[in-house]
């Protein structure tokens, strides 16, 4: 570790006097850390931090780039290609290859994240104040899955789990918001309709639209 931590700061970009590329350097970082593996536990997670970190001294503000979430979506990948990197004849290139794919999956992660809060305040700024409790509660439901969306739509017999109303006060709330234009039908549902929260995409410009 003490051999690790003096590599770091000798390679620092800010004060370090052996510059290395910046994704090349946290990728580095992180597999050193891994391969040392100094704790019984959590490893990954301060691997991952002392990549972000990297990346953060890189660019030269905080990084908002998702790494652990786009590692953790293929995981498996990730254990083989940090076991091939830490075996052998210790060629890195393949593993920065990999890292580097990451990296660029972290940050359309942290761009749709960033898109879905934008989205969601947006949708509360038009509908919330056209919602009633029971809508409110499903509509949180929903945007509670986040930027992946709600699985499989919602159907009267979710809405009715959701908000403990029965039947007729489920299908009246729900005709209620296609009404409203708050929610629109689904292809694809079969016999049972699915709807959808009408959502709001950042333009290119970066105004809003529907």
């Amino acid at each position: 570790m003490a051999r690790f931590i003096d590599w770091y700061n000798q390679t620092s970009p800010l004060s370090g006097d052996k510059k290395v590329p910046g994704v090349a350097r946290a990728g580095i970082a992180h597999l050193w850390f891994e391969v040392i593996h100094p704790f019984d536990d959590g490893n990954g997670r301060v691997g991952r931090a002392i990549a972000d970190h990297a990346l953060s001294q890189f660019l030269g503000y905080p990084t908002t780039a998702c790494l652990a979430t786009a590692i953790e979506a293929d995981k498996k990948t990730y254990y083989l290609q940090l076991e091939k990197a830490s075996r052998g004849s210790l060629d890195v290139d393949d593993w920065l290859d990999y890292f580097a794919d990451r990296v660029i999956k972290a940050q359309e992660i942290a761009r749709e994240e960033v898109d879905f809060v934008l989205a969601k305040t947006r949708f509360y700024e038009t509908y919330g104040d056209q919602l009633n409790d029971r809508q409110a509660r499903m509509v949180s439901r929903v945007f509670t899955e986040g930027r992946k969306g709600f699985e499989g739509g919602i159907t009267t017999k979710k809405y009715e789990a959701i908000t403990k109303c029965p039947n007729r006060t489920a299908s009246r709330d729900l005709s209620d918001l296609v009404a409203k234009g708050i929610i629109i039908p689904l292809p694809g549902g079969g016999r049972t309709t699915r709807y959808g929260l009408m959502t709001f995409k950042p333009a290119v410009q970066g105004r809003m639209k529907q």
